[in-house]
């Protein structure tokens, strides 16, 4: 969950809109190569409080870190998949 600072709730004008641009992502085009290596928004919601209104973005969960999953003898296969996912993912962003 990422709760963004009351500055950037949705009715204020300007700034960054990044609930839109998740909601964007997640419903382009499922059907996208990229698509499965896109962290995609699951809901959103505002959380009003005393210093101003909060938006609210349920991600899904990122995984488990890179890194341990990495063997020496084994880097080279791994870090040529995980930049063909990352290439596929922008290619998607692009396409958005």
């Amino acid at each position: 969950m990422k709760v963004l600072v009351g500055d950037l709730a949705p009715n204020k004008a300007g700034g960054w809109d990044e609930g839109n641009i998740l909601k964007l992502l997640r419903d382009h085009n499922p059907s996208s190569p990229g698509y499965p290596f896109i962290c995609h928004l699951m809901d959103d919601f505002v959380q009003h409080g005393p210093n101003g209104d909060h938006v609210c973005l349920l991600l899904q969960p990122m995984g488990s870190a890179t890194g341990s999953s990495i063997r020496f003898e084994h880097q080279m296969p791994i870090t040529e998949r995980i930049a063909k996912h990352v290439l596929l993912a922008l290619s998607y962003v692009n396409e958005c």
